[in-house]
């Protein structure tokens, strides 16, 4: 058998994988669209995936932490994993219809959305491929390397064909549609993946049982969604009071923070069955790897945000083919954004959900996010861009401050007494 420090390996090697496919297909693709499409196109997909991925936050339910955790516990017991993974699949669908249901209703009824419905239904391809993949099942089982491949797979898929099928401005509806089919071709593939290899039965749930996940991953639920709130809705609040054009403006700078954000993915998604099964067994060895991770970790993503700072101009002209100052401007603002999610990740979803304290991870999310909603409806229709790109640092330096409190409140300490 394989040790746990052997699969770690494996599973951040795969998903580091993914993450270059993430840097070297944008690279691609995105100077491509950002050209053909231009600005105002460019920015209206921005918004519209901006607004299609709330339903696929609320779809998810925090499942990919909750079930992955139950998962982790319970990888040696079949019975149990087919129950975890039936109740999981119900409950998910249950909430796609209601999740339609309300997206249909939005998008009828408010004529910025009704005017690009076709757009809009498209992109809900996406929150159906998120129903399908069970990411929390392979993480897990600790078998990531099949969510790398079929990753990996829509991704190649989507390059390809956006330059056969995306020539000028009027093709944006076919990037859509191949972005988010490239999701739900991967979560088909992925879904008939986990039952032809594994020997999971069908398990009908029980009510009380379906009652019981959803309890315990509301904390989980309502964090995640307050960091969407953070995360997500900078472009979506800008969206709404400025035009397309601006939007796109700042959907640049973001999707190239992004790309280094992305790079905590792997080591996250990596670690986390890992530590989940430490914490059961000794939580110093569990703390110990912890530590070692935000000490190697920490010191990369200083690095790379330096580099990020200092390369601004030249990230901006490869990407749209030429200098625009206000975009650089933007990305500066932004640059020290990675190593903070770095570091509140290994606080909050490494040791607060794992010690059990999830209502102390959602207040670390929460209160940031609302103070960022707040914020956003006050700054951004004077200042645009530049005000939404600000409260997204204070943000998540905001959630950042908070994970190292109640982390240090349960008598935790990363680094040092008295530091971290």
């Amino acid at each position: 058998m394989k040790s746990d420090k052997k699969i770690v390996i494996e599973n951040m090697a795969s998903l580091f994988l993914v993450q270059g496919a993430n840097y070297i297909l944008p690279l691609i693709t995105f100077p491509y669209l950002v050209r053909v499409l231009g600005l105002d196109r460019f920015g209206l997909i921005a918004f519209s995936i901006a607004f299609v991925q709330y339903f696929v936050i609320f779809v998810d339910y925090g499942f990919n932490l909750t079930a992955t955790r139950e998962i982790s516990i319970n990888r040696n017991n079949i019975d149990s994993i087919s129950r975890i993974f039936c109740n999981v699949m119900i409950i998910k669908f249950i909430l796609v219809l209601i999740s339609f249901l309300l997206y249909l209703s939005l998008i009828l009824y408010f004529p910025m959305f009704r005017t690009e419905i076709y757009l809009y239904l498209i992109g809900f391809l996406a929150v159906l491929g998120n129903l399908l993949f069970p990411v929390w099942f392979f993480q897990g089982i600790e078998n990531i390397k099949v969510v790398a491949i079929f990753n990996l797979l829509s991704k190649l898929i989507f390059t390809l064909t956006i330059f056969v099928f995306v020539k000028e401005q009027s093709d944006y509806l076919k990037v859509m549609a191949l972005q988010t089919g490239g999701v739900l071709f991967s979560g088909i593939g992925a879904f008939l993946y986990a039952f032809i290899k594994y020997p999971i039965k069908v398990v009908l749930p029980k009510y009380y049982d379906i009652k019981t996940d959803l309890r315990n991953g509301w904390y989980v639920f309502a964090t995640i969604l307050s960091s969407t709130l953070v995360n997500n809705s900078n472009i979506f609040i800008l969206g709404l009071f400025a035009d397309n054009k601006i939007v796109g403006m700042f959907a640049i700078a973001d999707k190239i923070i992004r790309v280094f954000i992305n790079i905590c993915v792997p080591i996250s998604n990596a670690i986390f069955p890992m530590v989940s099964k430490l914490f059961s067994e000794s939580k110093e060895v569990a703390l110990t790897l912890i530590r070692k991770v935000l000490v190697y970790g920490g010191g990369v993503f200083v690095l790379l945000c330096i580099v990020l700072f200092l390369s601004a101009d030249s990230l901006v002209f490869l990407i749209s083919g030429e200098s625009n100052i206000d975009i650089s401007i933007l990305i500066r603002i932004m640059s020290i954004v990675p190593l903070s999610i770095f570091i509140d990740n290994l606080y909050g979803t490494q040791v607060l959900i794992n010690i059990n304290r999830s209502d102390q991870f959602m207040k670390a999310v929460l209160f940031p996010g609302i103070a960022s909603i707040i914020l956003s409806f006050i700054f951004v229709p004077m200042w645009k861009y530049y005000a939404t790109a600000i409260i997204f640092v204070f943000s998540e330096l905001l959630i950042l401050f908070m994970m190292i409190y109640y982390v240090r409140k349960n008598k935790i300490y990363l680094i040092k007494k008295g530091i971290a």
